[in-house]
């Protein structure tokens, strides 16, 4: 239950369990505007379509996420010598 704004800064809540919270509405802007970031970046074709407002920007989907032709590999030889420090 949202019990007042404070200083235009903070939210006020009181829980479930009679606990009253102090929510930083700043920092919980940013926190679902990451989530939404990580959403489109790691999520399959969640990026059509989607605005990720932040604080003084907005980012659209496809400006995040490009699409780019993937070439086969090329196949290269090297020796024991020069994988070795690849291995560590």
């Amino acid at each position: 239950e949202v019990i007042a704004q404070v200083d235009s800064k903070f939210i006020i809540v009181k829980t479930e369990c009679e606990k009253l919270l102090a929510v930083d509405q700043h920092a919980a802007d940013e926190r679902v505007a990451l989530e939404k970031l990580e959403h489109a970046l790691f999520c399959a074709d969640s990026h059509d379509g989607l605005e990720v407002r932040m604080t003084k920007r907005k980012l659209l989907g496809h400006d995040i996420l490009k699409q780019s032709a993937v070439y086969p590999p090329n196949r290269v030889a090297l020796s024991t010598s020069q994988v070795q420090p690849l291995r560590h």
